[in-house]
């Protein structure tokens, strides 16, 4: 009895999976060994597809690690989280992770930073789209409701802390310039992400901006914001920053609502 095309068309998945059976006998050859030679140029593209696709997700991981270094990392995330969907979109997400996993102790630390950095461009740029505040909400907001009012940031704003300086070194790779020398910081660098428009956006916080972001973000109110803002920035100059910063964020679109 002869196979059926799904029986066929199975056994040849399987065999690009790297799963082992006779698929190769079920190949017409001309030559001897002309089967699996045909068979494995599907098998070699197929991996070499996963691989371009990490590569285009995380130019700036490639561009740090030496070739040699990026493709042993490559293949061993394409053993370990194999696809199991017909389309590439959320193929490469757990990439980040895995490095974070399985190699920050064998790989130096940026490595793994470069690759949340990347991760998370993704993410602002295919996050759900929602309405944004603008000035003109702020002026309308009734003056007794400004103490207990609390900042609702849109779905694409993201908050990564990092040692290095991963922001310039990305940016030199995407705009194909020489990258920038490497150093770390004595102390970790608040990146912000968020989209303007359709643009990802991201910027390295001041300790003002930082400081406030992280309790808007935590849902304080604007009141519980400015008593915290006390601790780094002179009593009488608070309300001012706040506000600048209040101010900056809706119009860079970060806030989706105020209530």
């Amino acid at each position: 009895m002869s196979e059926s095309l799904a029986d066929i068309q199975q056994a040849f998945q399987d065999y690009i999976l790297d799963n082992e059976n006779d698929f190769v006998s079920k190949v017409t050859e001309r030559t001897p060994g002309e089967a699996k030679l045909r068979a494995d140029i599907y098998a070699d593209m197929y991996d070499e597809r996963l691989f371009q696709s990490i590569a285009g997700e995380y130019p700036g991981v490639q561009a740090l690690c030496d070739e040699e270094d990026f493709e042993e990392v490559v293949y061993a995330y394409l053993d370990n989280h194999p696809s199991h969907s017909y389309t590439l979109r959320h193929f490469c997400d757990g990439f980040a992770d895995f490095l974070v996993e399985k190699f920050s102790e064998e790989m130096t630390n940026i490595f793994v930073e470069m690759a949340l950095f990347e991760r998370e461009i993704s993410r602002v740029t295919e996050a759900a789209n929602a309405k944004r505040v603008t000035l003109a909400h702020l002026q309308a907001l009734p003056q007794k409701k400004w103490p207990g009012m609390k900042l609702h940031f849109h779905p694409s704003v993201r908050m990564l802390e990092m040692s290095y300086n991963i922001d310039e070194l990305w940016l030199a790779v995407n705009r194909g310039e020489t990258l920038p020398e490497i150093y770390q910081s004595e102390e970790t660098r608040l990146i912000k992400l968020w989209r303007q428009g359709k643009d990802p956006m991201f910027h390295v916080c001041d300790v003002p901006e930082r400081w406030l972001l992280s309790e808007a973000m935590a849902g304080k109110t604007y009141a519980r914001m400015c008593e915290s803002l006390c601790e780094i920035v002179n009593v009488e100059d608070v309300p001012q920053v706040a506000l600048d910063w209040l101010v900056t964020w809706i119009n860079q679109e970060m806030i989706h609502k105020l209530n």
